[in-house]
């Protein structure tokens, strides 16, 4: 990851800018340490729920058998996945439909995540009760 900052300070309040050199570009407009640190926790739950969601899914692919010392290796598995993440980024919605696979995958083990802000972002992995 490589990022960058640009700092700012208008009216006394500090306002912070983050641009990637991985696209050189601009990831966040100016904003307040506070919506930094928001910003932080929803890009770290995004890698976060994307790590979980391929080794919750794909296990135990890739992983070594402890008596034979030989990788445990399923294509199907393999293939079912990256289908199922390569079909997720088309239309727009990527985001939406991983975060329903999350929920759904924490849901299925009896597992539950809840955050959210004063802006409105959230996430909510319980079930709607209809």
């Amino acid at each position: 990851m490589g990022w960058q900052v640009k700092i700012k300070t208008e009216k006394e309040v500090t306002k912070y800018r983050i641009w990637t050199t991985v696209s050189d570009g601009w990831i966040t407009e100016w904003l307040t340490k506070e919506e930094i640190t928001k910003f932080f926790l929803w890009q770290r739950l995004r890698d976060f729920r994307d790590k979980f969601l391929e080794d919750a899914i794909t296990f135990p692919n890739n992983y070594t058998d402890k008596d034979t010392d030989r990788r445990i290796m399923d294509s199907k598995i393999e293939d079912d996945y990256r289908k199922f993440v390569s079909e997720s980024h088309r239309g727009g919605k990527s985001d939406e439909i991983l975060f329903d696979k999350f929920a759904e995958v924490l849901n299925a083990h009896g597992l539950r995540v809840k955050i959210e802000d004063a802006r409105g972002y959230e996430f909510d992995s319980k079930e709607e009760v209809k």
